[in-house]
């Protein structure tokens, strides 16, 4: 079985089409609708990356080198994938959480505190 070789887009030129006015850290909150956005590919920031050694953290005594490797390849794979593809398969579970619905166990706020 050869390397499969992934082509993931450029990020700056992915960012670069969307207005200047927008930072990464909003996109998501206000401004584009989907249909805007259902052709560009995920852009991951590690910018809030926490290491506090915590049970939700990348450096928590409980992650081993599969739990790296599986994420990083799970990263790369979503990468190669649009928006409006992820958001037509099923599989990857990409949708919006209804945090009024009796099985989500965490308020929005919770959240957007762990993130």
């Amino acid at each position: 079985m050869g390397n499969k070789e992934y082509k993931i887009g450029n990020p700056q030129q992915q960012l670069d089409k969307l207005e200047k006015r927008f930072t990464k850290y909003n996109i998501g909150e206000t401004g584009f609708s989907f249909h805007e956005i259902k052709t560009y590919k995920p852009i991951f920031a590690f910018d809030y990356l926490s290491l506090n050694k915590g049970d939700l953290c990348f450096n928590s005594n409980s992650l081993n080198i599969k739990d790296f490797i599986g994420l990083l390849t799970g990263l790369k794979k979503i990468s190669e994938v649009t928006y409006e593809d992820l958001h037509n398969n099923r599989l990857y579970r990409f949708h919006k959480i209804k945090f009024e619905h009796s099985s989500v166990k965490i308020t929005k706020n919770d959240l957007k505190k762990v993130l």
